[in-house]
């Protein structure tokens, strides 16, 4: 009996050849790679060791010779400190103090005696200029305008009563006990309510200290002056006391100031139990 001969298998793989549209194999890519890195290797190993030569070279002379080698990042931290502080002297710097902002008058301040016993216009060498702008400028920054247009009306009125009232060449600074108690009593005699004359008092003792003169407003003769000044003129209280009839008045305007039901009768039970509890 004949045995049927058996078919070959063809391999498909073979029947396909490889054409150019197909990729490369991972192992061409990987040897391209790293031919690539020992290429980029050994340009730049050179450069490395010349470097590390030279700053070790550099080290070994400045331990030999210290007092002739100044160090790049001590120079560079140098110019960098320079320019912050001549850009921080630059962005806070005022025309002119605080003091003669308030007092200027075209007059010339004198230069007082602290009570430490040092000037107060010494010489500032040991401070740089910066920060002695910066002092002044936070100074400066601690009023508000208000407040220092009250200051200098102050100083405005006290200079006028001196040079009205005494020689020509008589100036506030240096404070005087007895210009400023002349003055309190001046304020008595024109009609100045306490609390007027107190404000103008204390425009003044801010004035004394900030040129570091003594505060002369803490006085033994000034502070009773101005004791018999209160008593002498005590303040009255101008305002009007509640009666049924401006009571009825609050209690009608109720009605035009809120439009929420709940908090206008709060407010009509506040004012009548507070009328009731404290009427006499």
């Amino acid at each position: 009996m004949a045995s049927t001969p058996k078919r070959r298998r063809r391999n498909k793989a073979a029947s396909h050849p490889p054409t150019e549209t197909q990729p490369q194999s991972d192992l061409t890519s990987h040897e391209d790679r790293d031919t690539i890195i020992r290429t980029c290797m050994a340009s730049i190993i050179p450069t490395i060791e010349d470097t590390f030569r030279r700053y070790m070279d550099e080290y070994h002379h400045g331990e030999s010779n210290p007092s002739s080698s100044i160090p790049m990042q001590t120079a560079t931290s140098q110019q960098q400190s320079a320019d912050t502080q001549q850009a921080s002297s630059q962005a806070v710097t005022p025309d002119h103090s605080l003091l003669q902002e308030i007092t200027s008058q075209g007059e010339r301040i004198q230069s007082p005696l602290s009570t430490y016993g040092q000037r107060a216009n010494s010489s500032s060498s040991s401070i740089s200029t910066h920060l002695t702008e910066t002092a002044k400028f936070l100074v400066r920054n601690s009023l508000s305008e208000s407040t220092l247009s009250a200051y200098k009306s102050a100083y405005l009125t006290y200079k006028c009563f001196i040079e009205q009232s005494f020689e020509h060449n008589a100036s506030p600074l240096p404070p005087c006990v007895h210009h400023l108690s002349a003055f309190i009593a001046h304020c008595y005699l024109k009609g100045f309510a306490a609390s007027t004359t107190s404000t103008l008092i204390s425009s003044l003792s801010f004035i004394f200290q900030l040129g570091n003169y003594t505060d002369i407003t803490q006085h033994f003769t000034i502070r009773k002056m101005l004791q018999g000044f209160r008593k002498s003129k005590p303040s009255s209280d101008s305002r009007l006391s509640i009666t049924p009839t401006i009571l009825k008045k609050k209690i009608h305007a109720l009605e035009f100031s809120t439009t929420s039901a709940f908090t206008k009768s709060l407010l009509r039970a506040m004012f009548t139990l507070a009328f009731c509890a404290f009427y006499e």
